[in-house]
């Protein structure tokens, strides 16, 4: 398993990733395309995706939602729970986490499976399966 510091990272990106789609979709500020930037740099160039509808996606489709959807939900905010490294193998790790997305009085929730690389350029997202569950209220 990665180090403390290491799993920090691992998990602080999760977190910075999520903050980063919710600035992109909410279109707020000037601080979007640089949002938008370091979200699309987070991707390795092979990344794979299953959503909530079961579907297979690849990285130009991941990049076109973001396209489409910037400014779409002002006020969204994504809340990472339960995030934790579940397997490790060299400079790849697997993390399991809770996502809830809120817009308005909109909620969903997904326990999402990411296979995250450590690179020369930092963290990389190699793949995600996300599973939409029901909402638990604290």
């Amino acid at each position: 398993m990665p180090s403390t510091k290491q799993s920090l990272i691992y998990r602080q990106h999760v977190i910075d990733l999520h903050h980063w789609i919710a600035t992109v979709f909410s279109g707020s500020g000037p601080e979007v395309e640089s949002a938008h930037a370091d979200l699309l740099a987070s991707f390795h160039p092979t990344f794979t995706m299953v959503t909530t509808a079961g579907d297979l996606v690849g990285l130009e489709q991941v990049k076109d939602l973001f396209r489409r959807n910037q400014g779409l939900r002002p006020g969204m905010e994504i809340e990472i729970a339960d995030c934790e490294i579940i397997q490790t193998s060299g400079s790849m790790v697997a993390v399991r986490y809770r996502e809830t997305q809120r817009t308005g009085s909109e909620q969903n929730t997904r326990l999402s499976i990411a296979l995250l690389e450590h690179t020369s350029n930092g963290v990389v997202w190699r793949y995600l399966h996300e599973t939409a569950i029901e909402d638990r209220q604290p």
